[in-house]
């Protein structure tokens, strides 16, 4: 049976039997692309308390509960066998018929396709229009999965060296997800957070000992990650301290993705490249390794090795200095 005969059996809405379904990554969702504008008016406030409680929303099915990010993103979820998450507005009843729409068209794929469920199965919708977008997490492997065969470049997922280098890529795209979606499934257990802890105290290590560290931030930052972490341990179950563990795990993957973590080639210090790029030839270096007598290509290696963060932090510092001391004179 075809995607589009089921579309047709799971509703009798013709303009959603129209619509299509497509996969999507969690880096893909457009989270913060979304332009709107609100439309606030001022209103009657009721004498005595009930303003204060607030009205109550619109209902919602069974098993749907709406949870809020703290960044402020709503955002719902369904607890049954299949675990659904969205941040399609349910209040609204066509947003909420579509979103229904799609849940059942899904589930009867995941039946015609004898994939198995467990609770540790998430599914993620987006509605677009007509259609729809969507991918699965698995909590469990920590990973992302979708319906059917897809090649990796049409997904925007960079090449990779094998399975195990892919798997590290899906991690980091199950860690966006729970940093986008983080109040709902009851935290995490303190081992994560603790595993987290150690890469950050071995990264502080190493940028205090290596001046060739890969690790992406500072031992000032690592330090203040790990405070933060602390904090985030005391209370793991927390949606807002899932949210910050989930976030660091995610650049902690995006690293070691870029650095083949655990590979046959995996790049150990900041100044040793292992994919190769062909150099171009440049007449100006020729002109100068000449006139300098190769003394140049000691320079150029440098300005390779040139860490510009610190650089650039430095700068500012020093500009914000001058500024403010120019600033005194003349005052």
């Amino acid at each position: 049976m075809n995607s589009s005969l089921l579309l047709e059996k799971t509703t009798g809405i013709q303009s959603l039997s129209e619509g299509n379904l497509r996969p999507i990554t969690s880096l893909a969702t457009g989270r913060y692309d979304k332009c709107s504008f609100a439309n606030p008016n001022s209103i009657t406030l009721t004498p005595g308390y009930p303003y204060v409680q607030g009205t109550i929303p619109s209902y919602l099915p069974q098993q749907w509960t709406a949870y809020t990010h703290p960044e402020g993103q709503l955002y719902f979820h369904r607890n049954a066998m299949l675990q659904i998450t969205t941040d399609a507005y349910l209040y609204s009843p066509e947003i909420l018929d579509k979103v229904l729409y799609w849940a059942k068209t899904i589930e009867a794929l995941l039946e015609e396709k004898n994939i198995p469920l467990s609770n540790t199965i998430e599914l993620f919708i987006l509605i677009e229009d007509d259609d729809c977008a969507y991918y699965f997490i698995d909590h469990a492997s920590r990973s992302q999965f979708w319906l059917e065969p897809l090649r990796s470049d049409e997904m925007g997922i960079p090449d990779v060296d094998s399975h195990s280098h892919l798997n590290i890529y899906l991690e980091h795209l199950y860690w966006c997800h729970l940093e986008h979606f983080p109040m709902h499934f009851g935290g995490l257990p303190v081992k994560v957070v603790d595993d987290l802890i150690c890469v950050f105290s071995h990264a502080l290590t190493d940028q205090i000992t290596s001046q060739t560290s890969t690790f992406f931030y500072t031992r000032k930052e690592c330090k203040q990650f790990i405070k933060v972490l602390k904090l985030a341990r005391q209370n793991s179950a927390d949606g807002h301290q899932v949210c910050v563990v989930a976030r660091l795990w995610r650049q902690v993957c995006d690293h070691r993705f870029q650095t083949h973590y655990g590979q046959e080639t995996s790049r150990l210090s900041r100044d040793q490249a292992i994919l190769y790029d062909r150099p171009e030839p440049s007449r100006v270096s020729a002109v100068a390794r000449y006139m300098t007598f190769n003394s140049s290509d000691v320079y150029l290696a440098k300005l390779n090795d040139f860490q510009w963060q610190p650089f650039i932090r430095r700068s500012l510092q020093g500009w914000k200095r001058s500024f403010w001391t120019a600033f005194a004179i003349i005052m």
